[in-house]
This record gives structure tokens, C-alpha cells and sequence, in this order.
């Protein structure tokens, strides 16, 4: 039996669907030409595993660098870029920290960013990397950020995840760094499937799933409903009345 929350999304271009199960998200096309790498086969999802810590945070896996150095993150669907602790970062607490010296792909932009969210600011250095993630898709020379100064306070010090990967579209980007999902648009990795899915089952003790390149059947029934977006670079629709 499949547990699920009832209300999905689908986002796809300016467009964004409603099914009974799951949810998906669109990728948009990014002006800079990118490398690919990793998969080549588009009919072949990339599956991330997403854990549910406390009903507040959503973590999975990412592995930057070569040889790889993992790392958790909130794949946030409310910011667009990539960061992980640098190696002398203030606030980082324990969190594991990138090793700019034990990676061969590692190139430094040195471009100084701030972020501000809701629960604090940030600070870092622009880089880039090899990025990896759900065990199939792979970015070359991805800029990321490395946070030298983190204050997020306790609910970071606390809590599962070590960094954030931003699946909101280049609008929200600090600095015009290119956004993961227009990255992965202009890929053209996925073919016409290409967007992301996701799935967090209502058991807290139960993995979710995000899947880049499609949607997991098993997780949604019903039909699909088409809705615009508002334009605002967030997957955000307008509301018209609730009852």
C-alpha cells in the first residue's frame, strides 16, 4: 500500500499541473551553454532519496568533487543555488567540509557571495566542481558556493543536512549563477521528460523520492490538471478563492 500526501504538483515550463498523488517540477532553459555529463540514455530516470527529518527538513545526497565528497542537502524547492561548507567555515559546527586539495576538478572563481534566508545569512566563495547526484546524473564544472561564514544558528547546528541545493529557477540565483534546474534544461539530459518529481510519503519513517527525468507512477493516481505559473521565478500559481 502507497502512503502519500493527497495534493501534488507538476511544474513544466510556465505551466503547472495538479495529480491526486506526487509531485513534479518543470526545468527551464538556461542561456549559458553547459556540459553534460554522467547518463546518456533520456528515457532513464535519476532517482535521489529524500529523508524526512522531523517533518522539517528533506535531505538527500550529493557528491561534489573527484573523487567525491558527499554531503547532505535540503533539495529546496524555495532557493536556486548549490552550497557546502568551505574547509574554514565559522558556524559550521561538525558538518563535514569540502576539501578544495583532495579533488582534481576543483576550479576557484573567487567571486564573494551573500544569501539571506529566513532563518539567517550566509556567506561564501563562488567554485567549480564536478556534481553528482542519485547514483546517474552528473554535472561538470558546476558553480557551487562554499560558505566560509553560516548563521543559521542552531536549527543548522542541529540539524541532518549540510548544505542546500536550490531547485527554484535562475531568477532567485545570487550573482547569475546558473540554477540546477536550468543546468539540467539545457542538457537536455532528460528529452521530454524534463522535469522533477516529487514524492514525501506522509510516515516520517518512510524515504521520499525526488525524480529527475519523470514521474514515478507508483506514487500518484488520477488525472492531470494544467495551471500558469505567476511569472515570479518560484513555482507559485494564483489563487483565486478557497472554500
Amino acid at each position: 500500500q502507497k502512503t502519500a500526501y493527497d495534493i501534488s504538483a507538476c511544474l513544466v515550463g510556465s505551466e503547472m499541473c495538479i495529480r491526486d498523488r506526487g509531485t513534479s517540477h518543470t526545468l527551464r532553459k538556461h542561456q549559458r551553454d553547459l556540459t553534460w555529463g554522467g547518463r546518456r540514455d533520456p528515457s532513464t530516470p535519476v532517482d535521489v532519496d529524500i529523508h524526512d527529518f522531523m517533518n522539517t527538513e528533506y535531505y538527500g545526497t550529493v557528491e561534489i568533487g573527484t573523487p567525491s565528497q558527499s554531503f547532505n542537502v535540503i533539495y529546496d524547492t524555495g532557493s536556486s543555488n548549490l552550497w557546502v561548507p568551505a574547509q574554514d567555515c565559522q558556524g559550521c559546527g561538525n558538518h563535514p567540509k569540502f576539501d578544495p586539495s583532495a579533488s582534481s576538478t576543483y576550479q576557484n572563481n573567487g567571486k564573494t557571495v551573500n544569501i539571506r534566508y529566513g532563518s539567517g545569512p550566509i556567506t561564501g566563495v563562488v567554485a567549480e566542481e564536478t556534481v553528482q547526484y542519485g547514483g546517474g546524473g552528473s554535472r561538470d564544472a558546476y558553480p557551487f558556493i562554499l560558505v566560509d561564514m553560516n548563521g543559521l544558528g542552531l536549527p543548522y547546528l542541529l540539524g541532518k543536512f549540510d548544505g542546500i541545493l536550490g531547485l527554484v529557477l535562475s531568477h532567485t540565483s545570487v550573482s547569475g549563477l546558473p540554477a540546477v534546474t536550468d543546468s539540467i534544461k539545457e542538457s537536455g539530459e532528460f528529452g521530454s521528460d524534463n522535469y522533477f518529481s516529487v514524492f514525501l510519503p506522509s510516515d516520517s519513517n518512510t524515504d521520499g523520492e525526488i525524480r529527475f527525468g519523470g514521474m514515478n507512477q507508483n506514487h500518484y493516481q488520477g488525472p492531470v490538471t494544467w495551471y500558469n505559473l505567476t511569472g515570479s521565478g518560484y513555482w507559485e500559481v494564483g489563487l483565486d478563492s478557497y472554500n
